[in-house]
Protein backbone atom coordinates (compact mmCIF):
# COMPACT_ATOMS: atom_id res chain seq x y z
CA UNK A 1 0.00 0.00 0.00
CA UNK A 2 1.63 3.56 -0.60
CA UNK A 3 2.37 6.08 1.95
CA UNK A 4 -0.15 8.60 0.63
CA UNK A 5 -3.30 5.89 0.47
CA UNK A 6 -2.20 4.65 3.86
CA UNK A 7 -2.59 8.39 5.19
CA UNK A 8 -5.85 8.82 3.52
CA UNK A 9 -7.33 6.03 5.11
CA UNK A 10 -5.85 7.09 8.70
CA UNK A 11 -7.68 10.17 8.61
CA UNK A 12 -10.84 8.82 7.24
CA UNK A 13 -11.07 6.17 10.20
CA UNK A 14 -13.40 7.97 12.33
CA UNK A 15 -15.71 9.47 10.01
CA UNK A 16 -15.58 5.30 8.49
CA UNK A 17 -16.09 4.00 12.08
CA UNK A 18 -17.63 6.46 14.45
CA UNK A 19 -18.22 3.76 17.18
CA UNK A 20 -14.85 3.24 17.81
CA UNK A 21 -13.53 7.03 17.14
CA UNK A 22 -16.29 7.76 20.19
CA UNK A 23 -14.87 5.26 22.32
CA UNK A 24 -11.19 5.86 22.14
CA UNK A 25 -12.42 9.93 22.96
CA UNK A 26 -13.93 8.26 26.07
CA UNK A 27 -11.34 5.79 26.92
CA UNK A 28 -8.94 9.06 27.50
CA UNK A 29 -11.26 11.49 29.33
CA UNK A 30 -11.81 8.46 31.59
CA UNK A 31 -8.56 6.63 32.26
CA UNK A 32 -8.18 4.81 35.06
CA UNK A 33 -4.74 5.38 36.41
CA UNK A 34 -2.96 2.58 39.07
CA UNK A 35 -2.66 4.63 42.31
CA UNK A 36 0.31 3.30 44.54
CA UNK A 37 -0.06 4.56 47.91
CA UNK A 38 3.64 4.69 49.61
CA UNK A 39 5.14 6.45 52.83
CA UNK A 40 2.40 8.00 54.84
CA UNK A 41 4.28 9.06 58.10
CA UNK A 42 2.84 10.43 61.75
CA UNK A 43 4.43 13.66 62.46
CA UNK A 44 4.61 13.44 66.32
CA UNK A 45 4.64 17.09 67.41
CA UNK A 46 3.33 15.62 70.98
CA UNK A 47 6.73 14.32 71.35
CA UNK A 48 8.93 16.66 69.70
CA UNK A 49 7.53 19.31 71.87
CA UNK A 50 10.05 19.49 74.97
CA UNK A 51 7.30 20.21 78.04
CA UNK A 52 7.98 22.56 80.17
CA UNK A 53 6.68 22.55 84.04
CA UNK A 54 4.62 26.16 83.02
CA UNK A 55 3.33 24.48 80.21
CA UNK A 56 2.18 20.97 82.23
CA UNK A 57 0.74 23.03 84.84
CA UNK A 58 -1.43 24.97 82.50
CA UNK A 59 -2.96 21.89 80.79
CA UNK A 60 -3.61 20.87 84.78
CA UNK A 61 -5.26 23.84 85.17
CA UNK A 62 -7.32 23.68 81.88
CA UNK A 63 -8.53 20.27 82.59
CA UNK A 64 -9.92 21.36 85.99
CA UNK A 65 -11.39 24.24 84.87
CA UNK A 66 -13.26 23.08 81.70
CA UNK A 67 -13.12 19.26 82.39
CA UNK A 68 -11.60 18.88 78.81
CA UNK A 69 -8.09 17.07 78.36
CA UNK A 70 -6.35 16.81 75.10
CA UNK A 71 -3.40 14.32 73.91
CA UNK A 72 -2.04 13.13 70.84
CA UNK A 73 -2.58 9.35 69.63
CA UNK A 74 -0.07 7.92 67.90
CA UNK A 75 -1.28 4.46 68.26
CA UNK A 76 -4.33 5.33 66.08
CA UNK A 77 -2.08 5.96 62.50
CA UNK A 78 -2.04 2.97 61.64
CA UNK A 79 -5.97 2.82 61.51
CA UNK A 80 -5.85 6.40 59.67
CA UNK A 81 -3.18 5.07 57.27
CA UNK A 82 -5.72 2.41 56.47
CA UNK A 83 -8.26 4.28 56.13
CA UNK A 84 -6.88 6.54 53.46
CA UNK A 85 -6.48 3.57 51.49
CA UNK A 86 -10.17 2.32 51.86
CA UNK A 87 -10.53 5.83 50.65
CA UNK A 88 -8.56 6.06 47.91
CA UNK A 89 -10.12 2.47 46.44
CA UNK A 90 -13.70 4.36 46.85
CA UNK A 91 -12.42 6.73 43.90
CA UNK A 92 -14.12 5.55 40.85
CA UNK A 93 -10.97 6.05 38.53
CA UNK A 94 -8.42 5.26 40.54
CA UNK A 95 -7.10 1.28 40.69
CA UNK A 96 -5.06 1.06 44.48
CA UNK A 97 -1.71 -0.75 45.14
CA UNK A 98 -1.27 -0.55 48.74
CA UNK A 99 2.74 -0.25 48.20
CA UNK A 100 5.33 0.38 45.29
CA UNK A 101 5.07 -0.40 42.09
CA UNK A 102 7.43 -3.39 40.61
CA UNK A 103 9.74 -1.68 37.91
CA UNK A 104 7.71 -3.83 35.14
CA UNK A 105 5.00 -2.04 36.25
CA UNK A 106 6.77 1.29 35.17
CA UNK A 107 8.04 0.10 32.06
CA UNK A 108 4.75 0.75 29.65
CA UNK A 109 2.76 3.66 28.93
CA UNK A 110 -0.03 3.25 31.43
CA UNK A 111 -0.94 6.00 33.58
CA UNK A 112 0.86 5.73 37.15
CA UNK A 113 0.66 7.62 39.99
CA UNK A 114 1.70 7.59 43.75
CA UNK A 115 0.30 8.81 46.79
CA UNK A 116 2.26 10.00 49.69
CA UNK A 117 1.98 12.22 52.90
CA UNK A 118 1.55 12.90 56.60
CA UNK A 119 -0.54 12.31 59.07
CA UNK A 120 0.00 15.82 60.56
CA UNK A 121 -2.14 15.33 63.86
CA UNK A 122 -4.46 12.61 65.50
CA UNK A 123 -5.81 15.06 68.58
CA UNK A 124 -8.05 13.04 71.36
CA UNK A 125 -10.22 15.09 73.48
CA UNK A 126 -11.66 14.02 76.40
CA UNK A 127 -14.70 15.86 78.80
CA UNK A 128 -15.90 14.90 82.02
CA UNK A 129 -19.08 16.77 82.67
CA UNK A 130 -20.45 16.17 86.53
CA UNK A 131 -23.80 15.09 87.01
CA UNK A 132 -26.94 17.32 88.32
CA UNK A 133 -28.26 13.99 89.73
CA UNK A 134 -27.40 12.83 93.18
CA UNK A 135 -25.61 9.63 93.21
CA UNK A 136 -24.99 9.71 89.27
CA UNK A 137 -21.36 9.11 88.20
CA UNK A 138 -20.34 12.04 86.03
CA UNK A 139 -20.18 11.68 82.66
CA UNK A 140 -17.58 11.36 80.08
CA UNK A 141 -17.71 12.25 76.45
CA UNK A 142 -14.75 11.77 73.31
CA UNK A 143 -13.77 13.31 70.18
CA UNK A 144 -10.81 12.85 67.47
CA UNK A 145 -9.95 15.20 65.49
CA UNK A 146 -7.34 14.46 62.25
CA UNK A 147 -5.29 15.90 60.47
CA UNK A 148 -3.73 14.83 57.29
CA UNK A 149 -1.81 15.95 53.81
CA UNK A 150 -1.74 13.71 51.14
CA UNK A 151 0.30 14.62 47.82
CA UNK A 152 -0.33 13.16 44.75
CA UNK A 153 2.24 12.05 42.08
CA UNK A 154 3.40 10.95 38.72
CA UNK A 155 4.98 7.55 39.45
CA UNK A 156 7.65 8.03 36.72
CA UNK A 157 8.69 11.31 36.70
CA UNK A 158 7.91 12.15 40.91
CA UNK A 159 6.20 15.12 39.90
CA UNK A 160 3.85 16.77 42.08
CA UNK A 161 0.54 17.31 40.57
CA UNK A 162 -1.60 17.63 43.34
CA UNK A 163 -1.28 18.60 47.75
CA UNK A 164 -4.16 18.95 49.95
CA UNK A 165 -4.78 19.00 53.21
CA UNK A 166 -7.84 17.28 54.98
CA UNK A 167 -8.46 18.73 58.33
CA UNK A 168 -11.31 19.00 60.70
CA UNK A 169 -12.70 21.07 62.99
CA UNK A 170 -14.63 20.91 66.04
CA UNK A 171 -17.60 22.09 64.76
CA UNK A 172 -17.22 18.94 61.57
CA UNK A 173 -17.12 15.97 65.04
CA UNK A 174 -19.63 15.39 67.62
CA UNK A 175 -19.14 13.87 70.73
CA UNK A 176 -19.21 10.04 71.37
CA UNK A 177 -19.57 8.18 74.77
CA UNK A 178 -16.59 6.00 73.76
CA UNK A 179 -12.74 6.57 72.56
CA UNK A 180 -13.05 4.01 69.94
CA UNK A 181 -16.54 5.48 68.58
CA UNK A 182 -14.90 9.03 68.47
CA UNK A 183 -11.96 7.75 66.17
CA UNK A 184 -14.09 5.87 64.43
CA UNK A 185 -16.20 8.17 63.59
CA UNK A 186 -13.20 10.87 62.85
CA UNK A 187 -11.95 8.01 60.48
CA UNK A 188 -15.35 7.87 58.61
CA UNK A 189 -15.75 11.61 58.30
CA UNK A 190 -11.84 11.56 57.12
CA UNK A 191 -12.46 8.76 54.86
CA UNK A 192 -15.47 10.64 52.65
CA UNK A 193 -13.44 14.13 52.02
CA UNK A 194 -10.89 12.21 50.88
CA UNK A 195 -13.42 10.19 48.13
CA UNK A 196 -15.40 13.10 48.06
CA UNK A 197 -12.04 15.50 47.27
CA UNK A 198 -10.29 12.83 44.49
CA UNK A 199 -13.73 11.68 42.99
CA UNK A 200 -14.13 15.77 42.23
CA UNK A 201 -10.96 16.05 40.77
CA UNK A 202 -11.16 12.83 38.51
CA UNK A 203 -14.35 12.64 38.07
CA UNK A 204 -16.32 10.80 34.85
CA UNK A 205 -17.17 12.31 31.63
CA UNK A 206 -19.97 10.83 28.84
CA UNK A 207 -22.29 11.42 26.53
CA UNK A 208 -26.40 11.14 26.60
CA UNK A 209 -26.53 8.30 23.26
CA UNK A 210 -30.13 8.10 23.62
CA UNK A 211 -33.63 9.46 24.56
CA UNK A 212 -36.00 7.29 27.11
CA UNK A 213 -38.83 7.89 28.40
CA UNK A 214 -40.61 11.56 27.83
CA UNK A 215 -43.64 12.81 29.06
CA UNK A 216 -45.45 15.99 27.43
CA UNK A 217 -42.02 18.56 27.36
CA UNK A 218 -40.26 16.50 30.12
CA UNK A 219 -37.74 14.12 29.41
CA UNK A 220 -37.95 11.68 32.38
CA UNK A 221 -34.92 8.92 31.38
CA UNK A 222 -31.77 9.19 29.09
CA UNK A 223 -29.05 6.42 28.15
CA UNK A 224 -25.63 7.15 28.56
CA UNK A 225 -22.01 5.59 26.88
CA UNK A 226 -20.72 4.68 30.66
CA UNK A 227 -21.83 1.34 32.22
CA UNK A 228 -19.43 -1.28 33.55
CA UNK A 229 -16.05 -0.77 32.37
CA UNK A 230 -16.14 3.10 33.82
CA UNK A 231 -17.11 1.20 37.22
CA UNK A 232 -20.43 2.88 36.91
CA UNK A 233 -22.84 1.56 39.62
CA UNK A 234 -26.64 2.16 40.24
CA UNK A 235 -27.04 5.34 42.23
CA UNK A 236 -24.31 7.27 40.60
CA UNK A 237 -25.35 10.92 40.25
CA UNK A 238 -23.96 12.78 37.19
CA UNK A 239 -24.40 16.44 36.49
CA UNK A 240 -25.94 17.44 32.35
CA UNK A 241 -24.33 20.22 30.42
CA UNK A 242 -24.67 21.75 27.01
CA UNK A 243 -21.52 22.32 24.99
CA UNK A 244 -21.01 25.20 23.28
CA UNK A 245 -17.77 27.04 21.61
CA UNK A 246 -17.24 30.57 22.47
CA UNK A 247 -14.39 32.38 20.37
CA UNK A 248 -12.92 29.48 19.32
CA UNK A 249 -13.20 27.84 23.17
CA UNK A 250 -15.07 24.84 24.51
CA UNK A 251 -17.84 26.09 27.20
CA UNK A 252 -20.48 23.93 28.92
CA UNK A 253 -23.72 25.57 31.00
CA UNK A 254 -25.13 22.98 33.42
CA UNK A 255 -29.05 22.14 32.77
CA UNK A 256 -29.83 19.33 34.56
CA UNK A 257 -29.02 15.92 36.66
CA UNK A 258 -29.28 12.44 36.60
CA UNK A 259 -28.85 9.41 38.32
CA UNK A 260 -28.07 6.02 36.95
CA UNK A 261 -31.11 3.71 37.56
CA UNK A 262 -29.61 0.14 35.70
CA UNK A 263 -26.14 -0.45 34.41
CA UNK A 264 -27.16 -1.74 31.41
CA UNK A 265 -23.76 -3.41 29.32
CA UNK A 266 -19.86 -1.96 29.20
CA UNK A 267 -20.79 1.01 28.18
CA UNK A 268 -24.20 1.64 28.65
CA UNK A 269 -27.01 2.60 31.31
CA UNK A 270 -30.39 3.76 31.59
CA UNK A 271 -30.70 7.37 33.94
CA UNK A 272 -33.04 8.81 35.41
CA UNK A 273 -33.46 12.37 34.87
CA UNK A 274 -33.72 13.84 38.24
CA UNK A 275 -33.49 17.67 37.71
CA UNK A 276 -33.92 19.92 34.61
CA UNK A 277 -36.39 17.32 32.45
CA UNK A 278 -37.74 20.45 30.23
CA UNK A 279 -34.43 21.94 29.17
CA UNK A 280 -32.85 18.57 29.26
CA UNK A 281 -35.30 17.61 26.48
CA UNK A 282 -35.48 21.08 25.01
CA UNK A 283 -32.20 20.53 24.15
CA UNK A 284 -32.14 16.94 22.89
CA UNK A 285 -34.93 18.31 20.21
CA UNK A 286 -32.82 21.04 19.20
CA UNK A 287 -29.92 18.65 18.80
CA UNK A 288 -27.29 20.20 20.93
CA UNK A 289 -24.55 18.56 22.26
CA UNK A 290 -24.86 17.10 25.77
CA UNK A 291 -21.96 15.37 28.26
CA UNK A 292 -22.75 14.46 31.66
CA UNK A 293 -19.63 14.47 34.69
CA UNK A 294 -20.19 12.46 37.80
CA UNK A 295 -20.51 14.45 40.92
Amino acid sequence: MKLRTFIVLVLLLPALFPEAAALRAQSSRNSFPKVSVGDIRYVDKAHSKKQTVGSILTDLATTAVTGKSTTQHDEYAPSVREAIVKALSDVTRFRVIDGGFHLDELAGNEEALYVDGTINSITGTSQVTPSTVKDKPAEQAYKVLINVTLNLKDARTDEAMDSHIFSMTDSDISWMTTADKALNDAIDRLASRISEYYNHRYPLHGSIVERGEEKKDKQRTVYIDLGNNSRVEKGQQFNIYVLKSIAGREARQEIGRLKVEEVMGDDLSLCKVTRGEKEVKTALDQEKTLVVISR
